[in-house]
């Protein structure tokens, strides 16, 4: 989400920034175009459908949901640490208002006036991707 926000403030207003950097991002623009981009893994899909029946007022259960995304997301490299993933988690359900908020960014849905126009940034941009990235294919980095 952070990386769709630099991206038009880079469009709308350069004159006020000055680089952006771009980490596990994606391009913006309409869904009908000729970038044959693969769709986000299924897993992710199926994941994010599964917090729909969740009760998300039974933390243990929250935990456990938030914990399972945070598998999804990691990487081969490293080894996945469930003790440490448990305690970020507890420390998020005990700082947030809302929970669910952390989720509203798949709900928004916007006009296509941003498609084709990344070439016209002309401020230094550095783009940070992982190989394994599951939500979103390294090709996404390349579009």
């Amino acid at each position: 989400m952070g990386g769709m926000i630099a991206q038009i403030v880079a469009l709308r207003n350069p004159q006020r920034v000055l680089s952006i950097t771009l980490i596990a991002s994606s391009i913006f623009g309409s869904e009908d175009n000729k970038r044959n981009l693969p769709p986000i893994d299924e897993k992710i899909l199926t994941y994010h459908a599964n917090g729909a029946k969740l009760n998300w007022s039974d933390e243990e259960s929250v935990a456990n949901y938030l914990v399972t995304g945070s598998v999804l997301l990691c990487g081969s490299k490293h080894k996945f640490d469930e003790k440490r993933a448990y305690k970020q988690v507890e420390k998020e359900i005990k700082r947030a208002n809302n929970l669910l908020s952390m989720f509203n960014h798949s709900l928004l849905k916007g006009d296509d006036s941003y498609e084709g126009k990344l070439k016209e940034i002309n401020i230094p941009t550095l783009v940070i991707h992982g190989t394994e990235d599951t939500p979103l294919n390294l090709k996404y980095e390349y579009a």
